[in-house]
This record gives C-alpha cells, structure tokens and sequence, in this order.
C-alpha cells in the first residue's frame, strides 16, 4: 500500500492485486486496496473492498472507519454514521471515529428517528413463550408476574385450559381465592376432565374451611384419575380434620400404596392413628416418617409420646433425646 502515498495509485493496485492473489482472504489488503480506490475517487469500488474485508473479519475497526468515509463520499450519511457507530463499540478511542462521527450527525440530526423507523419491531412472544415465563414465575414464588404472563396467554389461547388452571393456582397463592375458584371452573368447563383443576380447587376451598366441598371435588379427582397420589393425601388430610380419622388413615394408605416414600401421608396416617389411640401403628408410620427424612425431629418427639403412653419409658427417654 505504499505506492498509494506516493500517488502512484497504479502501483499499489498492482502490488495489492499479486498480494490478493496468494491470500484472497486476507483483509488487510483487501482494506488497503478499498482505500486506494477511495483515494482515486471510485468510491463504489472501494465499498465492495470494504465490505469484502469486513465479511471476513466484521471485528476490523479501520475497515469499518474506511467504509464510513466511503459513504460520507457519497452522501450516505446515514450509513456513514453506521459504520462510525461500529467503530466506537469495537474500538472506543478510535482517534478519528468519534470526531467524525459528531460531524456527521450535525450534519444528519434526524439519524436516530430514522434508525428506530428502519429497526424491524420486536415480534410479539407466543402464547408458549408467555406459558413458560408464567411457569417460571410460579416456581419463584412471583405470583403476581405469573398472573400477568397467564393473562397475555389467555388473551391469544382463552381456550387454554391448563393456563386457566395455573392463573388460579397463582390468585389462590395471593391469596385471593374468590379469584382462583373463577379460574378454576373456567379451566373445567373447556376440559372437564382435567383431574389436576378438581385437585386444585378443592385445596382452595380447603383453605376456605369448606372441607365437605373440597372432598367432593378430590373425589372427582381421583375418579379421574386414581393413581394421583396427592389427592389421596389431601383426602386424608380432610377426613382428619372432620375427625373421621379411619377414612384419614384409608386414604393416606392409597396415598403410599402409590408413593411408597410419601413423608406427608406417612406423617397423618401416624396422627390419625395417635388420636384413635394406637400407638404401635403410629410409631410404624413415624418410624416410616423418619427412615425418609432423617432431619424430622417431631417424628422422634413423637415416637417418644407414644412409648409413654405403652409404658416402655427407656424407649420414650431415648426418642426425646435424639436431636
């Protein structure tokens, strides 16, 4: 590139070419070839030398810069103004990048209106991508995000039964379960057999005190679907709260039938049978309790109770000691 600063623009195409024909990749030379057309005023020609140069290596701030002039050549300011931008984010103290680049935009003031016009607008998520960030938000515990990412996948699917039933399980998690029960039978009139919506909203009205009417609903549960083995513990837990502790203890049986190592349904066999005063079936269901979790010390506590009450005191002193 040399003979072009001694104006013997000729020579240096020359020389540039024979480079060029060893290493068509090399974008030095494409670069320094762009420049010695840009210097002879064919600023088209330089542009494609440019551009060639900068499909090889799009990280090549003088190439970039080079462009830039090109099209200030040819009254691309717009573009011209592009290529500066370019040179700033990969090269920040490009000594003549920045200063060029003030005096281009002085010149084209609209540059940055006309940027956001031509950028395409961003495409709107799908109803799956709305699904998965309402899910994520479940998981997290931000309820009020999952309800919004729910609703925009109700506005695009309002038949998507399975979203209905998410956007109440998060009202229900807010506390509002007014709220949930209305989603939840949404979620049952598009699909009446989804076992997953009649669990759901018998734990709300669970939560109301309505325990008569979420049985009812666990049973539509069940029905639908018999090997949920969380509905056969919420049965359980209901029946115990009645009082009906034989019905706790039948289901809370069903329950581990499928899920043998089930620590929640182990653990209200064991109260249910403590209140009907068989301890030696509650301490089995807490020994149970304790081989799945090691680290739950009110199964011992409890254990040590039941002991006391069969009179074996060694036994009991040795389960309130363990820590």
């Amino acid at each position: 590139a040399a003979y072009g600063y001694l104006d013997d623009y000729d020579k240096a195409i020359e020389c540039l070419e024979k480079a060029l024909r060893i290493n068509p990749s090399e974008p030095r030379a494409l670069n320094n070839m762009g420049a010695v057309y840009q210097e002879i005023g064919d600023h088209e020609k330089a542009i494609e030398f440019f551009e060639e140069a900068l499909e090889i290596n799009p990280e090549y701030p003088d190439a970039w810069y080079n462009l830039g002039i090109a099209y200030c050549d040819l009254g691309d300011h717009f573009r011209e103004i592009e290529c500066y931008e370019k040179v700033l984010e990969l090269y920040p103290d490009h000594p003549l990048a920045k200063k060029d680049l003030e005096e281009a935009l002085k010149k084209y003031p609209q540059y940055y209106e006309e940027k956001r016009k031509k950028e395409p607008e961003k495409p709107e998520e799908t109803a799956e991508e709305y699904f998965e960030e309402g899910k994520t938000h479940l998981e997290q515990g931000q309820h009020q995000k999952a309800v919004e990412e729910y609703e925009k996948v109700l506005e695009i699917e309002p038949e998507n039964f399975v979203a209905w039933n998410n956007l109440g399980l998060a009202y229900r998690n807010l506390g509002d379960s007014d709220k949930a029960i209305e989603c939840y039978k949404k979620s049952l009139e598009i699909n009446p057999g989804y076992a997953t919506t009649w669990n759901n909203i018998g734990v709300t009205y669970g939560k109301q005190g309505n325990n008569k009417k979420s049985i009812e609903h666990f049973e539509k549960a069940v029905e639908l679907n018999p090997l949920y083995d969380e509905v056969w513990y919420n049965l359980s837990l209901d029946y115990r709260k009645l009082g009906d502790f034989n019905k706790a203890i039948e289901y809370a049986e069903k329950a581990v039938e499928i899920n043998p190592d089930y620590e929640g349904a182990w653990n209200h066999m064991g109260l249910s049978y403590y209140k009907l005063g068989e301890y030696n079936k509650t301490i089995e269901c807490y020994q149970k309790v304790v081989e799945i979790n090691p680290e739950y010390a009110e199964g011992c506590h409890v254990m040590g109770l039941c002991y006391g009450e069969l009179g074996d005191s060694r036994k009991a002193i040795e389960c309130f000691e363990k820590p």
